[in-house]
């Protein structure tokens, strides 16, 4: 392992000599030469994305990689490490990653600096692509992410690792308290800036963001707990250019959290999908699940799952109110999904006549 203060911050450091310090042993051979571009689609909301492309002397192709910096936005990246939201991903692919039985890119590098906040990865480069914020998911690319969910689930249902002290918990301090902390401080920007873009009601909701926080959380920890992504819609999971038995692979996981498997399932149609294509499939989506997750065929939502399930929705919209510090506000592209991302929440909320949840 590297030490901390030697790895890059920024793509112009990512070097050959770094790149084969971090990645030789894994691969078996050091590399001759390195280039580095952006990668189409990488400027998220938590960090940006490099394909690094990486030539060998004994090799006819080169080799694709993704370095994975934290947010060069001062006022982003301070936002993610109030949520410990790149310690938890590096000590998710140093710890955990190996410990599940959904696919997830291979690490050569993780790295997280405490003192300045900032945090590399270095990940094997998926052929394939990944689904698209506004655009949603097909049917079959929902059917896939119900599958891969239920089998994420059912292997830690129960798991005796959840208790890994690196693994947060859905009501913990450190997880949930965390976040309404960067709710509370985020309620005075959201008042500014979300007008005209979020839904009425959702303004309405803002000055309670962190209260409704830490109420969801409660509510939803009392069902039995699992390994969640907690971050699981369509922009997340990588579809492979070639079919696989394994199914699309996941990534991005700096909110991964021992919490109910439904949050999954509602982040996945309720984030994931436009209003439309949730209506049409959230009822069967959400029987495949379950009937991947027990085994037998399920012809109805059980009770418990049709009373959590509209949880996620009041969540998320407070989450979204969290989020606003991380939020490019003169990018349109950006303004556009969060606006979007609002009105499938208070859609999804309407349907669910979820409105008595947010108190």
């Amino acid at each position: 392992m590297l030490k901390e203060e030697s790895f890059p911050r920024s793509a112009s450091e990512l070097s050959l000599d770094w790149f084969n310090a971090a990645t030789t042993e894994q691969v078996g051979a050091p590399a001759s030469d390195i280039s580095v571009e952006p990668l189409d689609g990488g400027d998220g909301f938590y960090g940006s994305l490099y394909k690094v492309t990486a030539s060998y002397a004994n090799a006819e192709e080169p080799r694709a990689f993704v370095a994975k910096l934290s947010a060069q936005n001062s006022l982003a990246r301070a936002a993610v490490n109030q949520i410990n939201g790149y310690e938890r991903e590096v000590n998710f692919y140093r710890h955990v990653a190996d410990r599940i039985r959904v696919r997830v890119p291979e690490c050569y590098f993780a790295e997280y600096d405490q003192a300045r906040g900032e945090s590399l990865l270095l990940l094997e480069l998926v052929e394939g692509a990944p689904g698209t914020h506004l655009e949603g998911a097909t049917f079959e690319q929902a059917e896939a992410a119900m599958r891969i969910a239920a089998r994420l689930h059912g292997a830690w249902q129960g798991n005796p690792a959840l208790a890994d002290p690196r693994i947060d918990k859905l009501t913990d301090a450190r997880f949930t308290g965390a976040m309404a902390e960067a709710a509370r401080q985020a309620i005075p920007m959201a008042l500014q800036k979300l007008p005209g873009i979020a839904p009425e009601w959702i303004m309405d909701q803002v000055p309670r963001a962190d209260e409704i926080i830490v109420e969801q959380a409660r509510a939803l920890n009392e069902l039995p707990h699992t390994l969640t992504h907690f971050d699981y819609h369509v922009s997340n999971l990588v579809f492979p250019s070639k079919p696989s038995s394994e199914g699309p692979v996941l990534i991005d996981w700096q909110f991964v959290v021992s919490g109910p498997g439904v949050w999954d399932v509602g982040a996945f149609c309720v984030m994931g999908l436009p209003v439309e294509q949730r209506r049409a499939w959230e009822f069967e989506l959400g029987l495949i699940y379950l009937s991947e997750l027990s085994g037998e065929t399920v012809s109805a939502w059980p009770r418990w799952f049709r009373e959590a399930y509209p949880r996620f929705a009041v969540s998320f919209a407070a989450h979204m109110i969290r989020n606003t510090p991380v939020f490019d506000f003169d990018d349109p592209n950006a303004v556009a999904i969060v606006r979007e991302f609002l009105r499938r929440a208070e859609w999804a909320i309407e349907d669910h006549d979820a409105r008595h949840l947010a108190g």
